[in-house]
């Protein structure tokens, strides 16, 4: 997989680490999510379903279904 690196002060190394933390992604999820659009679009999170107990894809109330592509891209760097 292609890896990009850019330069950023000490502070905003700080800023965007707790940005992650806050949002409680990796570095590289959050990343990912504020470049490319079609990771915002869906804005999708995962909880945890109440009968199962199973981690599943909840989008936030107001967002559009998601379709394949939209999965797809959140599922592409999935272990």
């Amino acid at each position: 997989m292609p890896m990009l690196s850019f330069k950023v002060t000490a502070a905003e190394a700080e800023n965007i680490r707790a940005r992650a933390r806050r949002e409680k992604h990796s570095l590289s999820e959050y990343l990912r999510r504020s470049a490319l659009p079609v990771a915002r679009r869906g804005r999708v999170r995962l909880v945890r379903a109440k009968h199962t107990g199973a981690l599943i894809f909840q989008p936030a109330a107001d967002a559009v279904p998601l379709n394949s592509a939209q999965v797809r891209a959140l599922l592409a760097d999935f272990p």
